[in-house]
């Protein structure tokens, strides 16, 4: 791993279960190689105040871009398409714009979560 890599951490949470979270290594701590992390999530209605930090392409500090690079229309535009390269990927897409089609709300992972442990029968140790 290096410093700037986007990783996925199995995080234990505050009720017991076990998530699989996305995490922004920032740098490798001396002497012993230990990894200096950051969590990440797209949650912002649970920002915690004057704890958390909110980052937006717009931020006069963003790394990646200037203010100069950054157009309004880039900021929001669309992700490109996924385009699937096996049998089951093609006809998971269609099922998923299927859904989409009939407007139906697609589940948020916490709610697939939710739904896979009912399933097994109440159990849920984060992983699907």
């Amino acid at each position: 791993m290096k410093a700037g890599e986007v990783v996925i951490v199995a995080m234990p949470q505050a009720n017991g279960t076990i998530k699989n979270r996305p995490t922004i290594v920032l740098r490798e701590m001396p002497p012993f190689q230990d990894m200096l992390v950051c969590g990440v999530s797209t949650q912002l209605h649970q920002e915690v105040k004057n704890f958390d930090e909110i980052i937006a392409l717009t931020d006069s500090d963003y790394p990646m871009k200037t203010d100069t690079e950054i157009n309004t229309s880039e900021a929001t535009r669309e992700p490109e398409p996924f385009t699937p390269r096996t049998p089951l990927g093609k006809r998971l897409l269609a099922i998923r714009n299927n859904i989409i089609a009939d407007g139906l709300p697609l589940l948020t992972q916490e709610e697939i979560e939710r739904e896979i442990a009912e399933r097994r029968g109440g159990s849920n140790n984060g992983s699907l």
